[in-house]
């Protein structure tokens, strides 16, 4: 898969850095808080079940699912990337990494709104067109939805031939998503939705090429997470080779459910279920609980984590800017 090329950072000057705080400033600090103020209380709320439900797992075992999980939800990052890059505005890897996985602890928040609200601030800072981040957010939605879905279809009735009468209506879904990945489809979505909002159409539609490359990034997201849920079932007795595709189907299943649930932050309590009802196959209906809520919240962790580690990689890389600059200055 090709790496897209780096755009132009943001105006590192110092006259940039220590302008006084605007509203806009001021609106991106207050969500900061409130993400985080929900963040804690998500685990909090969790907190007794969880550290029961760890008792019954190995140390080591949580640690290595844990680190494969932080590798799975910091996949998608790639494929929201191809599709802005492919839009006409490519980033370079740490200002997309701190774009894209701030913008993810929007949902955490009750609505839907808030990941592609910040995905749009944020670009602009970054020089990317508000309707571009918009549109590119969008099409990564579509593409991680298509792929998740067509993944359970794929594994889960070969692996547990019930999930068929229970999840039919996936088998209708998954054509309709593929169709309006078609570049010509979705541009003609995105020209029409633009002009009825009185913007001009997208200077650079999504290609084949584009919309191929992040559907590949979100395949292995997929299959990465899968892993990540595979391990904890391992822990608890689950077979490893039948329990294979279920766990890697059965989490594409559960989180795009949650995704689709819009009035749940972040899918919580369907994603819980279906991904329980799926695990129950396999593992006691006990050990389904323990593990759906254990990778619940390491991927909730994994989150944070990513945003808050590439927040700090472009600051340092900020400042580092700022002192060759200045130093040439002189």
């Amino acid at each position: 898969m090709t790496d897209p090329e780096p755009s132009a950072s943001v105006d590192l000057s110092p006259a940039r850095r220590k302008r006084p705080r605007s509203v806009v400033d001021w609106m991106k600090l207050g969500f900061l808080i409130a993400v985080v103020g929900f963040g804690i209380v998500f685990v909090a709320d969790r907190w007794a079940d969880l550290a029961a439900a760890l008792h019954r797992l190995s140390p080591a075992l949580v640690a290595v699912a844990f680190l494969v999980g932080v590798l799975g939800a910091g996949l998608p990052m790639l494929a929201w990337r191809t599709i802005v890059a492919d839009l006409g505005s490519p980033l370079a890897w740490p200002d997309a990494g701190r774009v894209f996985y701030i913008s993810q602890l929007g949902k955490y928040l009750p609505g839907s709104v808030w990941t592609l609200l910040a995905q749009v601030e944020l670009g602009r800072e970054l020089k990317v067109p508000r309707k571009v981040s918009a549109c590119a957010g969008i099409l990564a939605l579509v593409v991680s939805l298509a792929v998740g879905l067509g993944l359970a279809a794929l594994l889960l009735p070969f692996a547990v031939p019930e999930a068929v009468h229970r999840f039919w209506w996936i088998l209708f879904v998954i054509p309709v998503l593929f169709a309006v990945l078609h570049p010509r489809i979705f541009g003609g979505i995105l020209d029409l939705v633009l002009r009825l909002v009185r913007h001009e159409p997208l200077a650079v539609r999504p290609s084949y090429r584009g919309n191929l490359h992040a559907a590949g990034w979100m395949a292995v997201s997929w299959t990465v997470l899968g892993v990540h849920v595979w391990l904890l079932v391992v822990g608890l007795g689950g077979a490893p080779i039948r329990s294979l595709p279920i766990t890697v189907g059965g989490f594409a299943l559960a989180f795009c459910l949650g995704v689709l649930f819009i009035p749940a932050p972040a899918g919580a309590g369907i994603r819980d279920i279906a991904l329980g009802i799926v695990l129950g196959t396999v593992i006691t209906s006990s050990g389904a609980v323990t593990v759906a809520l254990v990778s619940r919240v390491m991927v909730a962790l994994a989150d944070f984590l990513l945003a808050g580690a590439f927040t700090g990689l472009t600051r340092a890389r900020r400042a580092q800017i700022s002192t060759l600059s200045n130093g040439r200055s002189e």
